[in-house]
């Protein structure tokens, strides 16, 4: 009987062994899927810069809307841009300005 409660006990213990690590592993929740490309996000712009402020350039399009573009170190920014210059932009969904070129005549 001795023999028979030790075999039990000792293939609950290898069971409990072998099976909690994968029931734990499966019990977390899978990765989720990595948010696409910013690029995907990324729309051309053309227009004329109205103000700058710091960080901030105000163009406006050739509708005369104004649009507010944030630009950062991350920005591909032509260096010398000034009031009354033409510029093409590409700025992602939430307006920041990928991209601030002076535009070719």
């Amino acid at each position: 009987m001795t023999t028979v409660a030790g075999f039990a006990a000792t293939s609950l213990l290898m069971s409990l062994v072998i099976v909690g690590p994968a029931a734990s592993a499966d019990s977390q929740p899978a990765p989720s899927p990595k948010p696409a490309p910013a690029t995907a996000t990324v729309q051309s712009f053309k227009g004329q810069i109205v103000t700058i402020e710091g960080e901030q350039y105000i163009v406006k399009d050739a509708t005369g809307k104004e649009v507010r573009l944030h630009v950062n170190q991350e920005t591909v920014l032509q260096s010398g841009l000034r009031v009354g210059d033409k510029v093409d932009a590409e700025v992602s969904a939430n307006g920041h300005a990928v991209t601030l070129l002076r535009a070719l005549p």
